[in-house]
């Protein structure tokens, strides 16, 4: 698997922002790729996650990228498959 984002396809042209400019907008543009590359994380998190299950940086990180996807099922999912053990 390719572990490099091709951000010249992900990310289109856009303004500096309503923040900066006072114009524009960076949100519909720049959504589409952020929504590509989150799942693409997601899915070597959980690669990650299956190859080491103990590893509570790669449990947290899968979860917070879930729930950021809006998928709260899985985010709940992966945070109870995490074997973290103090």
């Amino acid at each position: 698997m390719n572990v490099f984002l091709n951000l010249q396809r992900l990310v289109e042209p856009v303004s500096i922002g309503p923040g900066i400019m006072k114009s524009g907008t960076d949100g519909r543009p720049l959504a589409r790729g952020i929504r590509e590359a989150r799942g693409r994380l997601i899915g070597m998190l959980d690669s990650a996650a299956a190859a080491n299950p103990a590893n509570l940086w790669v449990a947290s990180q899968r979860v917070r990228y879930l729930a950021e996807d809006g998928r709260l099922k899985d985010a709940v999912a992966a945070a109870l498959a995490c074997k973290f053990a103090l």
